[in-house]
């Protein structure tokens, strides 16, 4: 809309289109059934424990957002949520939420992943190192200056 030269965009999806995602999806998942049609009780129990968990996480960050900002629920649950930033817009879109909000807040949420890995890659190896071989540790802490 910025833009008066380029045409307005349309962010909805053809109804073939969804169809055929949804066969898609449908056939993937029955493929998958196919293969390993044996699906126990624990096996559900193991799969749900990160969902749940993750969605917990999702929904706290969510309340803590709302507390420090003055935007609605929906707006701080689409900003803090763990899933994916383009779903999360798209979301935000079709709802008619504040799109540029939650894009920031999912960009900032990248690029803290992004600065924070090198780190944390470093801080796990040099852990592994110590796990691995407590001696040299010990050795280095005995020497003398």
């Amino acid at each position: 809309n910025l833009l008066p030269w380029f045409p307005s965009v349309d962010f909805s999806l053809p109804t073939l289109l969804n169809l055929i995602g949804q066969i898609l999806l449908g056939l993937t998942i029955g493929e998958y059934w196919g293969i390993s049609p044996k699906l126990r009780k624990g096996a559900i129990v193991h799969a749900l424990i990160p969902v749940l968990l993750t969605f917990l996480t999702g929904v706290m960050a969510a309340g803590l957002a709302m507390l420090l900002t003055s935007w609605d629920w929906l707006t701080c649950l689409l900003v803090t949520a763990p899933g994916g930033s383009p779903e999360m817009i798209w979301i935000a879109l079709g709802l008619d939420r504040d799109v540029e909000i939650v894009t920031a807040g999912h960009l900032v949420r990248l690029i803290a992943i992004n600065i924070s890995l090198p780190i944390l890659v470093s801080l796990a190896g040099s852990l592994d190192h110590h796990r691995t071989n407590p001696q040299d540790s010990r050795r280095s802490c005995n020497q003398p200056p």
